[in-house]
């Protein structure tokens, strides 16, 4: 019987990484900030995409595996339903799917699109107060949100096809109310020290359209260019713009672009980066980053944004943040 006790033992052991054990992620994010116009001067600790989620994957047959992520965000600065903001609970990517080594990724859920996706590998400061699709509008609108036509699309699927030589087919398709669908078509590379993508987005309700061009270049393994360009109907970009704060005629912006540089050394990262909003805004960052491990790192800078709007005053941003993965 101890025999077939320590045989039966053994063998749920062995069982069990094929079960695939679902996985507990996040991020504890936080930043002392001072935005001069948008706060009206004030300090403030502001928490930026903290998170917290599962995900996992199961093994089917033919060398496929099932997978899912259920993501959460929460500020870490409110109580839940104790603000005039409301909970400080929100949705992020939930999604299922199915992968293979064969054919690629496909989802279906709440997914970021192929269009923020790539615009994430061309930022170093992604997800920070200083990201490049947030106030300094570096990188438009698209990048930024929810919903159909946001960068986080609900009711989607996403394709992502195999890489060939360091080149991947990215698709997806949201389905919108009233058949006001959006679609989305990519291709994107990675291969050694270069990145490139070119990305198309449709969307049926707003009846525009919007082309992507992105270059990422890693000169040295310590210093690294970037360059990224969009042009789209204006109705697209003017989404993201506070058209009653700054006196903004809707039809004004139809071309959004940045250019960035990195360079680390040691423990520390220093980030610089350029970009505009045609005919609204010119922005410039600072920033520097210090790892105090693979999982926590801290980082302060400091960004301004110019109007091209007549007495419209232009802004500033100085900030520390703190965040920490695990």
């Amino acid at each position: 019987m101890r025999v077939i006790a320590a045989a039966l033992t053994i063998g749920c052991l062995v069982a069990v990484p094929a079960l695939a054990a679902p996985v507990l992620y996040g991020e504890v994010h936080l930043s002392i900030n001072k935005v001069d116009q948008l706060n009206d001067g004030e300090v403030r600790m502001d928490s930026h995409y903290s998170s917290i989620g599962v995900k996992g994957s199961e093994e089917l047959d033919h060398g496929v595996k099932f997978i899912y992520k259920v993501e959460f965000g929460y500020d870490t600065t409110e109580r839940n339903g104790g603000t005039e903001d409301g909970a400080s609970l929100s949705d992020r990517d939930q999604w299922l799917g199915f992968a293979s080594r064969d054919w690629g990724v496909i989802r279906m859920g709440t997914v970021s699109t192929g269009y923020k996706s790539s615009g994430a590998a061309l930022d170093p400061l992604y997800d920070t107060i200083f990201e490049q699709r947030g106030y300094l509008g570096m990188q438009s609108s698209l990048h930024a949100g929810d919903g159909v036509d946001g960068g986080r699309s609900t009711n989607t699927i996403r394709f992502d096809s195999a890489a060939y030589q360091g080149a991947k087919f990215v698709g997806s398709y949201s389905l919108g109310e009233r058949e006001e669908n959006t679609m989305g078509l990519g291709i994107h590379y990675k291969q050694d020290a270069l990145k490139l993508n070119v990305d198309y987005l449709d969307s049926q309700s707003k009846n525009a359209g919007a082309l992507k061009f992105g270059v990422g270049y890693s000169v040295t393994t310590q210093f690294a260019l970037s360059f990224q360009y969009e042009s789209a109907d204006n109705v697209l970009f003017d989404a993201g713009v506070d058209a009653n704060r700054h006196a903004v005629d809707l039809g004004s912006i139809d071309a959004v672009y940045k250019a960035g540089m990195s360079y680390i050394a040691g423990n520390s990262a220093w980030v610089f980066a350029y970009g505009a909003q045609s005919g609204y805004s010119k922005s410039y960052l600072l920033v520097w980053d210090y790892k105090l491990s693979s999982k926590t790192d801290i980082y302060s800078g400091y960004g301004r944004k110019g109007f091209d709007r007549g007495g419209v005053k232009s802004d500033s941003i100085f900030a520390f943040g703190l965040r920490h993965k695990f």
